[in-house]
């Protein structure tokens, strides 16, 4: 199930309505590996090294499917709860045209 703050970016973001888990896994699977392996180690750092290998090899995309709804959530989250003056100092993350923030 999809989370309202992360429905919301996607309508207000990108203009798609109606995003459920099948749309993160399939933009998942078109993430860099690199990005997902590394955001995976810093998430769940306590997983063994064998293990999360094996993980981002079976399951990369659900992996990744899963690290953007939380990346999206935190973001809409901390925005909707950061005072505004604190909120001009807050960046989680640089990405083109940042539209988390």
């Amino acid at each position: 199930m999809i989370d309202t703050h992360v429905r919301n970016f996607f309508e207000e973001k990108l203009k798609l309505k109606d995003v459920d888990q099948i749309t993160l896994i399939l933009i998942g699977k078109h993430i860099k590996k690199e990005i997902t392996n590394e955001l995976f180690k810093r998430h769940f750092y306590w997983i063994d090294k064998e293990d999360r290998k094996r993980i981002l090899e079976k399951y990369g995309e659900f992996v990744a499917a899963n690290l953007i709804e939380k990346i999206i959530w935190t973001a809409y989250f901390a925005k909707k709860n950061l005072h505004k003056e604190n909120l001009k100092k807050f960046r989680f993350f640089q990405i083109n045209n940042n539209p988390f923030i």
